[in-house]
C-alpha cells in the first residue's frame, strides 16, 4: 500500500501557527536550495527548549500524525 505523498504546505503552516523553531535538513531543504532530488518529505530539526517541542507536538497533533 502506498502512502499519499506529504502536504509539505500544510506540515509548514502547522509549524508556523505553533511559532516552532526549526531548521529544515536534508532532501527537501536541498530542493529548496535548487538541488534535483526526487524527494517527498520533509525533515527538519527542532529547537530543543520544551515550549518549543510542546509546539511541535501540537502542529502533529493537528496534523493527525500517529
Amino acid at each position: 500500500m502506498n502512502d499519499p505523498p506529504p502536504d509539505t504546505a500544510a506540515m509548514l503552516g502547522a509549524l508556523s501557527h505553533h511559532r516552532v523553531l526549526f531548521v529544515a535538513v536534508g532532501g527537501q531543504a536541498a530542493i529548496w536550495q535548487g538541488a534535483m532530488r526526487p524527494t517527498k518529505d520533509l525533515d527538519i530539526c527542532p529547537a530543543w527548549s520544551r515550549e518549543n517541542l510542546a509546539g511541535v507536538a501540537a502542529a502533529l497533533r493537528d496534523l493527525g500524525a500517529q
